[in-house]
């Protein structure tokens, strides 16, 4: 009984104990937290690991870095459906503006691709005035482009010196840049 009260004494003065702060591990990219038995909160088989002795963490790191080795990564099919699109799909004579690009940010890709302040947008990839879902479909199709390392083909209503509008079509290749998001433009529904 006495070896009980000193396991229960333990277990409180480990309780009582100040907490450790959060610690990022750079192998997950988070934030993680010890118990206060020493295992590692929120994780599957916590109480299997410990912050008191990371050298016996490792029986299933090894496996775990075994399995996530780079390996050529395919574009998802939806996101190469819509990256290219079809000389039949960007006939731009009398489409409709969907959208209004405000602002293009400097040495941006939208800026790169060639877009300007006040150009309308009538076709982003396969989306036009009648699928862009407000621009939501827009927002779905740029991360999954920039990740599959693709362009977009965008067809934009630009006026030009003599009071009426040409068609451009523009090659946009979302990707991380200098600045916010992966485009560097603001685009408004119009």
């Amino acid at each position: 009984a006495n070896n009980n009260n000193d396991d229960d004494k333990a277990e409180l003065d480990a309780r009582a104990a100040p907490k450790p702060k959060p610690k990022y591990d750079p192998v997950t990219g988070k934030w993680v937290v010890m118990n206060w038995d020493g295992s590692v909160a929120g994780v599957k088989g916590g109480d299997k690991r410990s912050f008191h002795n990371l050298n016996n963490n490792n029986n299933n790191s090894s496996n775990t870095t075994r399995q996530q080795q780079p390996t050529p990564v395919q574009p998802p099919l939806q996101a190469m459906r819509y990256m290219e699109i079809t000389d039949s799909s960007t006939d731009m004579v009398g489409q409709v503006p969907f959208a209004l690009v405000k602002s293009v940010a400097d040495e941006s890709p939208a800026a790169d691709a060639g877009m300007k302040e006040g150009d309308l947008i009538v076709a982003f990839g396969s989306f036009d005035h009648s699928n862009h879902r407000n621009l939501q479909a827009i927002g779905e199709l740029v991360p999954m482009v920039a990740g599959a390392g693709g362009t977009i083909q965008i067809g934009v209503q630009r006026w030009n010196g003599n009071n009426s509008r040409e068609m451009k079509r523009l090659a946009l290749r979302p990707r991380p840049w200098a600045g916010r998001g992966l485009l560097g433009c603001h685009i408004v529904k119009v």
